[in-house]
């Protein structure tokens, strides 16, 4: 195997790693120090296949234990660390391996390349991995890293207090990666967190940052606070907010707010992206008494005669469908019949919004 270069090396590594992971596993890490990244990037590929069986186990845990470990090439350590993903928990050696490769690694590649593992045994518990997250989280002068660091502690309970902390970064990208891992997080915002995610939907001066502060509420458990600071998101004076605020409002289910947006879906003034997310969250609010808007933007869908009429309109019968208020099928007939000027496409589209089962009940 050793005698293979390049593609043939990696393609045979993988090869070997689906056929005997244990042999894969004493052999792919001699390679790692290929001076080609591409060839690498595949060689760790193969590894991490291996990894992931049992029979990989007992070869990978001598490797890491070995005291030679340490002298192999950093670029040869840090991929054999990535490869094994979340399973390096397993490894009683893998947190002095990656304490070992911190410590001899202080370029940005090095860190950057590492946060994931050490996300991973940040989470299980490890307490070098831990601090070393929350360095590269709150002390790290480079405004990427932060940001790959934040947006690794979605889930490590250990670091949701220096992820809450990160949303008061000076850096506008460390800001919205805090803001996204807390939008994916498996739980609610912490008291801590909550008001200044409000605030910076409120008053961040970059849209993309409010934007992400409002997707970041989407999925939050019901809050009258929350519901009042996205309806006031309504008025801001970039559109990808207000599109977001539209979109976390109908994932919220916020019927409350269904006349702000039923305002922003007949608004000829507003933009068509907008008109178009409000469209669709009176859908997800199961909102029957825009049943009648929705209906006459539908048939724009049929009979454009403005730029902004198709896609107005195929988002009211996606809405219609998911609602399916009574007599669908009768009053989107037109969008049925057999017109030369009615392009198949939407004809199709209409009979799957009509034969939908809907979630509104």
């Amino acid at each position: 195997m050793k005698k293979n270069v390049g593609r043939t090396r990696a393609w045979a590594a993988e090869q070997l790693a689906l056929m005997g992971p244990g042999a894969a596993a004493r052999a792919i890490p001699t390679l790692l120090a290929d001076p080609q990244p591409e060839v690498r990037a595949q060689l760790r590929k193969a590894l991490a296949i291996a990894a992931k069986q049992r029979a990989a186990e007992p070869v990978l845990t001598q490797l890491l234990a070995e005291p030679g470990f340490r002298q192999r090439p950093l670029v040869a350590r840090i991929d054999i660390l990535r490869a094994l993903g979340d399973s390096i928990t397993q490894y009683p050696q893998a947190g002095a391996a990656l304490t070992a490769a911190i410590r001899d690694g202080h370029n940005f590649r090095s860190q950057y390349l590492l946060l994931p593992a050490a996300a991973h045994l940040a989470a299980a518990g490890d307490p070098h991995a831990t601090q070393m997250c929350i360095n590269s989280m709150r002390r790290h002068h480079n405004p990427h890293l932060r940001a790959h660091a934040v947006s690794l502690a979605a889930n490590v309970p250990q670091l949701g207090a220096a992820l809450a902390q990160s949303l008061s970064d000076p850096h506008p990208r460390v800001r919205a990666a805090a803001l996204a891992a807390l939008g994916g997080a498996s739980q609610p915002l912490s008291a801590t967190a909550a008001p200044r995610v409000i605030d910076l939907l409120q008053h961040d001066p970059w849209t993309f940052v409010r934007a992400q502060a409002a997707h970041a509420v989407a999925a939050q458990p019901a809050s009258v606070q929350l519901d009042k600071a996205l309806v006031e998101a309504l008025d801001d004076k970039a559109w990808p907010v207000r599109q977001a605020a539209l979109r976390a409002l109908g994932r919220r289910h916020s019927v409350a707010s269904a006349p702000n947006i039923v305002d922003i879906a007949q608004n000829p003034k507003e933009s068509v992206d907008v008109r178009a997310a409000a469209i669709a969250a009176l859908g997800e609010l199961c909102h029957r008494d825009s049943a009648e808007l929705l209906y006459k933007l539908a048939m724009r869908a049929g009979y454009p005669q403005l730029p902004y009429d198709q896609p107005l309109g195929l988002a009211a019968l996606s809405a219609l469908g998911d609602i399916q208020p009574p007599n669908l099928a009768l009053r989107l007939a037109p969008l049925l019949a057999q017109d030369p000027r009615i392009p198949r496409v939407i004809g199709a589209i209409t009979r799957d919004a009509v034969g939908r089962r809907g979630h509104c009940h």
